[in-house]
C-alpha cells in the first residue's frame, strides 16, 4: 500500500475482552484517536561518595504507564452499551485496509488497544440543524497495552513432478 492513508481506509472493530466472541464493526462514525503510553520514568540509584555525600551511580527504569486514547462511537451505540463501556474490559482494533472495500478480512495492519475501558461517559448535547446528522460521543479510554499486528501472506511454490 502506498501513498497517503485516509480515514476511509481505517475502520474500528470492538469486542469484549476475555471471551471467544469475534470482533464487530463499530459503525461508520467510530474512531480511535492518537494512542499514547508512558514508558515509565527513570529511578535514580545513589551511592555514597568519597566525600561522604551522595552521588548518582546509575538508574533503573520505572514501570510503564497505561495506554490512553479517545474512542468515538455514535451516541446510540454508547446508549445501547451503557455501563458496560465502563465496567467491562474491551479490545478495540483500528484496521487499515489494503483494498478499496473495507471488509472484515481485507485488513493490512491492525493497531489494537487491549484490555481497556471508558474512564468517563459524556452524553452529547443537542443542536438545531436542517441537515440530519447523527450525534457522536468521544470517550476518554484507558487500556493496559497496545500492539500492532501486520498481515502476513504466505505462498507455496509448487513444482511439477516429472
Amino acid at each position: 500500500m502506498t501513498g497517503v492513508v485516509t480515514n476511509q481506509q481505517n475502520t474500528i472493530y470492538a469486542r469484549e475482552a476475555y471471551g471467544v466472541a469475534s470482533f464487530e464493526w463499530a459503525g461508520k462514525c467510530a474512531a480511535l484517536d492518537r494512542i499514547t503510553q508512558e514508558m515509565g520514568g527513570m529511578n535514580v540509584a545513589l551511592r555514597q561518595a568519597a566525600n561522604g555525600g551522595l552521588e548518582v551511580s546509575g538508574h533503573t527504569d520505572g514501570a510503564p504507564g497505561l495506554v490512553s486514547t479517545t474512542v468515538t462511537f455514535k451516541e446510540q451505540v454508547v446508549q445501547g452499551l451503557g455501563d458496560r463501556l465502563m465496567t467491562c474490559l474491551w479490545d478495540i482494533d483500528r484496521r487499515t485496509h489494503c483494498r478499496n472495500l473495507p471488509m472484515w478480512n481485507a485488513w493490512d495492519k491492525i493497531v489494537r488497544v487491549a484490555l481497556g475501558r471508558a474512564t468517563s461517559i459524556d452524553v452529547g448535547g443537542s443542536t438545531m440543524s436542517e441537515d440530519e446528522e447523527e450525534l457522536v460521543t468521544s470517550l476518554p479510554w484507558s487500556a493496559t497495552s497496545t500492539c500492532t499486528i501486520h498481515r502476513v501472506a504466505l505462498s507455496a511454490l509448487v513444482t511439477p513432478v516429472a
